[in-house]
């Protein structure tokens, strides 16, 4: 709880200076804050990008969701021209995604490992209720949804126990991973319809032939 309030209060105290802002009606000051503030968190996402870390920062999301495009304008002009209310919602956008830890490599990185942990654990757990032959390695994991296997999880048609079970057990008679999430990239249907699961398994023993 103690480490919880810290970072509350941390979070708050990183939006102070918008508040000063506005309480001394210094808009002009703000919009120069906030055209600094906008090249700083455009940096981020620049590098966040070229690490590839995209999809993974919810930070580097949230700024497509707002701006339709991963920057924020750095032109003075534009700033300027915002109405109050449009200024302080900007400078509040942008101070949220420097305060986020998915702004960062460092950040989206730990939380990908993060998610990978608890995901894995939880398949782990549900497996073994009835496969005790399945021990799933940490790293080939990452792998496997590093190459797309995360889509794969996420069919509504395709039980994920049932995905780590072919995965696994197609591993063991020489598919690849990549070749595993091709065949089904092959064979996936448009999210209206049913995944053809049948058409599925006859490719991969076609693979394996």
């Amino acid at each position: 709880m103690v480490y919880k309030s810290k970072i509350a209060k941390r979070q708050k105290d990183d939006f102070e200076y918008i508040r000063e802002y506005v309480k001394n009606n210094d808009l002009k000051g703000l919009a120069r804050t906030v055209q600094k503030k906008a090249k700083q968190i455009n940096q981020r996402l620049y590098r966040i990008e070229k690490q590839g870390l995209s999809k993974s920062s919810y930070a580097y999301r949230r700024t497509i969701e707002e701006e339709d495009k991963p920057r924020y304008t750095t032109s003075l002009n534009k700033i300027n021209k915002m109405t109050r209310k449009e200024l302080v919602q900007q400078a509040y956008n942008i101070q949220s995604k420097l305060s986020s830890s998915t702004s960062t490599i460092r950040g989206t990185k730990a939380l990908n490992e993060k998610r990978v942990s608890l995901g894995l654990e939880a398949l782990r757990n549900e497996i073994n209720r009835t496969r005790d032959d399945i021990k799933i390695n940490k790293n080939d994991f990452k792998n496997f949804l590093e190459q797309g296997g995360g889509e794969i999880l996420n069919n509504k048609f395709y039980d994920s126990t049932q995905v780590i079970e072919d995965w696994q057990d197609n591993i063991k008679k020489g598919i690849s991973t990549n070749q595993f999430i091709n065949a089904y990239n092959e064979y996936v249907q448009d999210e209206e319809e049913a995944f053809n699961y049948q058409e599925f398994l006859n490719k991969l023993k076609s693979i394996k032939g």
